[in-house]
């Protein structure tokens, strides 16, 4: 007997921002794309060195993976937010990662000022 798993790819737009494209994991010109609509649309300064930044911290904390979960922290998403970090933000946990991107540049700026500096928290201490 075989089995199939049939996978069935349901693009649902976001309820809270109309994010409607990939939710898996992001290749790296994905998430950056993603991260400057995210930046223009909140208004939040994110020149090419801080989206550069912005993509090794999400790629050191999740893989660019959107449903990343870290077992035993319960760190989740492209950012590896703990559940009180989403709190900080505003934004609820979210399979969404246009809402995890802005989630991720509200945080770093009001912790770290820049995604140069937050990645340099990582390099420091292996965590932001």
């Amino acid at each position: 007997m075989v089995n199939l798993v049939l996978k069935l790819a349901v693009t649902v737009a976001c309820a809270r921002c109309g994010y409607s494209g990939s939710r898996g994991q992001l290749a790296e010109r994905q998430f950056q794309a993603l991260s400057v609509r995210v930046a223009e649309s909140t208004h939040i300064d994110l020149p090419r060195v801080e989206q550069q930044a912005l993509t090794r911290v999400a790629k050191y904390e999740s893989g660019l993976r959107v449903y990343a979960l870290n077992s035993r922290t319960k760190a989740y998403g492209l950012m590896q937010f703990m559940p009180k970090t989403w709190a900080t933000t505003g934004i609820k946990k979210t399979g969404c990662p246009s809402c995890q991107i802005e989630a991720g540049l509200l945080y770093i700026k009001w912790k770290y000022k820049t995604p140069s500096q937050a990645f340099q928290a990582i390099k420091r201490h292996g965590r932001y």
